[in-house]
C-alpha cells in the first residue's frame, strides 16, 4: 500500500508523461494596413446656365430718339460677367454694350437701356447677349425690337410751316426729390420740329408755383438738324439750390407740404430770328405733393428698413407714355431683405404694374423702372407699393410708398 501511495504522488508531482505541458508563446501578428475610405461618389454633372433676354421693349420719346429696354436673365444657375450689346441693323450701329458682374441663380439683372438718338421709323434694333459654355437654348440670346415712330403732327392751322418756324417740343420731362428731403429738381429736354433747319437762339424758360413765376433761365442753344443728327436735343436741368438759393432774384419761400400745381413755360424771345409754330404745346404742368420733412436716426436699429428713394415719372410727352423710375435701399447692416413684391396702383384701384424687387443685401441701392400706357384720363393719381404684401418686418412700415399726379388734359400734356 505505502508502494502504491509512492507512485501515486510521483506521478502527481514529479513531472512525467501524465502531467500537464504549457501551452507554447503564440506567434507575434504581423501588422495590417489601414482600411482607405470608401470612395467619394462621382459629382453630379454640372447644369448649363441659359441666359436669355428678359422684358425687351423699346421707349419712343418723340421723333427725336427711342430708348431699347431689357434685363438679361439666368436660368439654372449663377452667372458672372455676362456681355451684351445691342446694335441698330441701318448702317450696322453699335449702340450700346457693357458686361454685368453677377446674376443670381434664376434671376434678372438690373434693367438696361441704351438710347438712339437718330432713329428711324421700322428700324431694326438686335440686342445680343454672349451665351455661356454649353448653354442649352442660344435662340433665346438674341432678340430684335422693330421703332415705330409717331407720325410728325402738322401745324395747328393745318397749312405749310412759313420759312421762320420752328416747333419747340419738350421730351422727358421730370422731376427729382420732393419725397422725404425735399430736394427739388426739374430735369427735361427740348428739341424741335425744324424742317427749316434753323439754329434756335433766345428762348427762355420760366417756372411757375401755383400760378407765380417763381425761376427764369435760358433754353441753351438748339443746333440746326443735319443729316448725322437730324432731331438734335438739349438737357436742361434747375436745381434745388437754384430755385430757393440766393442766386435767384426772385427768391420764393419753399413750398408747404401738400399739393402744389408747377408749370414750365417756354417763351420765345421775341428779337429772335424765328417765330413758334405751335406756342400752345410750349406749356407743361407738373402737379407735385411736397410732403413734410423728416429725417432718420443715423445708425440702423435692430429691424431693417425698405426705403423708396427719389421715386419719379419720365413723361415723354409727344409719344403718350409714362415710366416711373426709383431706386430703394436697405437700411441695415447685417440683414439681407428677400424677394419683395412691388405694386402701381390707380387712384381708382386699378393695378397698373407689379412685380418682384430684390433680394437685397444690407445697406444696398438697387433700381428699378416700370413702363406703362400713357392715359389721357385728366389729372389721376397713381401710388407706388413697396412691400406690397406686408411680408418684412420694418423698422418704418410709413415710408414704402408714394403717390404721383399725372395731367393729361389737352392744355397741360404733362
Amino acid at each position: 500500500m505505502a508502494l502504491f501511495a509512492a507512485a501515486v504522488l510521483c506521478s502527481a508531482s514529479c513531472g512525467g508523461s501524465g502531467g500537464s505541458t504549457p501551452a507554447p508563446d503564440p506567434a507575434p501578428s504581423t501588422p495590417q494596413p489601414p482600411t482607405p475610405p470608401p470612395e467619394p461618389p462621382e459629382p453630379p454633372p454640372a447644369t448649363p446656365v441659359d441666359l436669355s433676354i428678359a422684358r425687351a421693349m423699346s421707349m419712343v420719346g418723340d421723333d427725336t430718339m427711342i430708348h431699347i429696354v431689357f434685363a438679361i436673365a439666368a436660368h439654372g444657375g449663377e452667372a458672372s460677367n455676362v456681355s451684351w450689346s445691342v446694335t441698330r441693323t441701318r448702317g450696322t450701329l453699335l449702340i450700346g454694350s457693357g458686361v454685368i458682374a453677377n446674376i443670381a441663380a434664376d434671376g434678372e439683372s438690373d434693367e438696361l437701356m441704351v438710347m438712339d438718338h437718330a432713329p428711324a421709323n421700322n428700324d431694326q434694333y438686335v440686342v445680343r447677349v454672349v451665351p455661356l459654355a454649353d448653354d442649352p437654348e442660344p435662340a433665346n440670346d438674341v432678340t430684335e425690337i422693330t421703332a415705330v415712330l409717331p407720325p410728325p403732327e402738322p401745324p395747328p392751322s393745318g397749312g405749310p410751316v412759313g420759312p421762320d418756324q420752328v416747333d419747340l417740343l419738350y421730351n422727358d420731362v421730370h422731376w427729382h426729390g420732393m419725397y422725404y428731403w425735399r430736394d427739388l429738381l426739374f430735369h427735361f429736354y427740348v428739341s424741335a420740329r425744324n424742317p427749316n433747319a434753323i439754329t434756335v437762339t433766345g428762348a427762355r424758360f420760366a417756372i411757375s408755383l401755383d400760378g407765380v413765376v417763381v425761376y427764369r433761365g435760358d433754353v441753351p442753344t438748339l443746333p440746326a438738324p443735319t443729316p448725322e443728327r437730324p432731331y438734335p436735343r438739349i438737357e436742361v436741368k434747375v436745381t434745388d439750390a437754384q430755385l430757393f438759393g440766393a442766386t435767384n432774384p426772385l427768391r420764393p419761400l419753399r413750398p408747404e407740404p401738400g399739393r402744389h400745381d408747377w408749370e414750365i413755360t417756354i417763351e420765345v424771345d421775341p428779337a429772335a430770328t424765328y417765330t413758334e409754330a405751335n406756342p400752345a404745346n410750349n406749356v407743361h404742368r407738373l402737379p407735385i405733393i411736397a410732403p413734410p420733412i423728416r429725417t432718420w436716426p443715423a445708425q440702423p436699429g435692430a429691424l431693417p428698413d425698405l426705403r423708396l428713394a427719389d421715386p419719379h415719372i419720365h413723361h415723354y410727352v409727344t409719344s403718350r407714355s409714362l415710366r416711373l423710375h426709383f431706386q430703394a435701399s436697405n437700411y441695415h447692416d447685417q440683414a439681407t431683405i428677400p424677394n419683395t413684391r412691388w405694386r402701381i396702383e390707380r387712384e381708382d384701384g386699378e393695378i397698373m404694374g407689379e412685380g418682384v424687387f430684390g433680394p437685397m443685401a444690407p445697406r444696398v441701392l438697387k433700381e428699378m423702372a416700370v413702363n406703362w400706357p400713357y392715359e389721357p384720363l385728366g389729372e389721376v393719381e397713381y401710388r407706388l407699393i413697396y412691400d406690397a404684401d406686408e411680408v418684412v418686418d420694418e423698422a418704418d412700415e410709413t415710408n414704402n410708398q408714394a403717390t404721383f399726379i399725372i395731367d393729361t388734359t389737352p392744355t397741360a400734356p404733362g
